[in-house]
């Protein structure tokens, strides 16, 4: 009898950005990625504004993303510790005012998952994302909730929506159910979403997957440029992307130092 396959497990952490502090937050997590490329995978960075290279927001306490999909819960436990000894890891942290981590798994096969496109330019993603937190009612399945879902999927894709993540979380809040949606910059969400509600050929089925909600959240969010250097590193850019002062540097001597490695 084959082994059932393996669910994908993803870490999603939501942090705030300390006012002003951008160059320093994008260096370290430059260096995350350079890190962890081989068993870390960004899915997707985002926030309530749209973080640049070489863009220092002043706002403080602006709301921040970003979803990894991780190869197994024992390297998740073996990174977290080694990265903890990296003084850029603290300089990271310093440049995050609060911070929170969930810990995920996947509920569907993958199929109707899109990756997130490349972007445009450096300063040009192309596209937003449309977040939804949700919980079925006590009435609603699972199974039921995927076919409706497969169906919205299919509605929103005639305005050019794609999933890039559903999930559902097993700390923090236990069932909730998360998903990102690409959407296109020039696409009016509310304008798509109204059609759904409006129309007569959708309003009826539309209507009826909502009342299978118990509660839901939703939220437009702007990719961060954490995105880009995810692309431009595993494109093979080996030179620092994120430039800062040699005092703020990220170590020493500029050098990329790999989870398990140390500088001497």
């Amino acid at each position: 009898m084959p082994n059932a396959q393996s669910p994908s497990i993803y870490l999603r952490n939501r942090f705030t950005l300390q006012g002003a502090r951008n160059a320093e937050f994008l260096a370290g997590k430059e260096q995350l990625i350079r890190s962890t490329l081989s068993h870390w995978k960004l899915i997707a960075g985002c926030g309530e504004r749209a973080l640049r290279l070489q863009r220092n927001l002043p706002e403080p306490a602006l709301q921040m993303l970003h979803v990894w999909e991780l190869d197994s819960w024992s390297l998740l436990y073996d990174s977290m510790y080694e990265l903890s000894e990296a003084k850029w890891y603290r300089q990271l942290g310093d440049a995050v005012a609060s911070e929170n981590q969930e810990l995920l798994v996947n509920f569907t096969s993958g199929y109707g998952i899109s990756p997130r496109p490349l972007w445009r330019s450096d300063d040009s993603p192309g596209y937003r994302y449309l977040s939804e937190e949700l919980m079925l009612s006590r009435k609603t399945t699972m199974h039921a909730f995927l076919r409706e879902l497969n169906w919205l999927a299919a509605e929103l894709s005639r305005d050019g929506f794609a999933r890039t993540w559903c999930a559902r979380q097993i700390t923090g809040r236990p069932g909730l159910i998360c998903l990102l949606w690409q959407v296109p910059e020039h696409v009016d969400i509310e304008a798509s979403l109204d059609r759904l509600s409006d129309q007569r050929a959708s309003a009826a089925r539309y209507a009826r997957m909502m009342q299978g909600v118990g509660d839901l959240r939703r939220e437009v969010l702007q990719p961060m440029y954490t995105e880009r250097l995810d692309e431009r590193i595993r494109s093979g850019e080996a030179a620092r992307i994120v430039q800062l002062p040699e005092t703020n540097g990220v170590n020493p001597t500029g050098a990329v130092v790999p989870v398990g490695s140390t500088l001497s």
